[in-house]
């Protein structure tokens, strides 16, 4: 690594695309309002499958497996439901991206997700597709086996990049995820994506300040 290499991870979801709650998924994915409110009391445990799935702790056939065994939804229910909570890219995600990889900052994610939205927003024609052939560090949970806040994950994006702390820029929608990176001497700063500015505008003004960019 050169001495002077510095590295952006991003978050994805908040961050890079929107994404749906789960309880908002379930309708945009087309359950009716009634099988809606028959799972809304049983949303902390439906949650609870998924960080397990975005964990690597099951594949997708498992995990549709188990939302068909405990929530009795069919496979088809399920893919379109676990396709909603995809939303859309940001305004100027992509633009952000290529940008930064054009002004010599080295560029990766760090994000608690999994295969199924991976593939989608790496190779899909939606419009949350993402620019991922442009992260040289493509670290997620699902791959690591760690999730978000805890430490493990971040230290693996260390060792594997090859970066010190004083090196990464770091950038999620969820403050206790950034509390750990400044924990561990990373810059780091909250995202809000329901702020004023669209997050792309938020990143540049914090990488600006900082002195990462002109």
């Amino acid at each position: 690594m050169h001495p002077m290499s510095r590295l952006v991870l991003f978050d994805i979801g908040g961050v890079l695309i929107r994404i749906r709650t789960w309880d908002r998924a379930l309708r945009a994915g087309g359950l009716s309002a009634a099988r809606c409110s028959d799972l809304l009391p049983r949303l902390g445990e439906l949650e609870k499958l998924w960080m397990d799935f975005e964990n690597g702790d099951c594949d997708w056939p498992a995990f549709q497996g188990l939302l068909q065994s405990r929530f009795q939804l069919s496979s088809e229910e399920s893919e379109a439901c676990a396709f909603a909570v995809l939303d859309k890219a940001f305004p100027g995600s992509a633009e952000l991206v290529d940008e930064l990889r054009r002004g010599g900052l080295r560029l990766g994610t760090l994000s608690n997700t999994n295969a199924f939205h991976w593939g989608h927003m790496a190779s899909g024609s939606g419009p949350f597709r993402l620019p991922i052939d442009g992260f040289e560090f493509p670290f997620t949970s699902f791959q690591i086996r760690e999730l978000k806040p805890g430490p493990e994950i971040y230290a693996a994006a260390e060792k594997l990049s090859g970066h010190a702390p004083s090196s990464i820029a770091f950038f999620d929608d969820r403050a206790e995820n950034v509390r750990t990176a400044l924990d561990r001497g990373w810059c780091a700063e909250r995202i809000d994506p329901d702020g004023s500015r669209p997050p792309a505008q938020q990143i540049r003004s914090h990488l600006r300040r900082w002195g990462w960019i002109g």
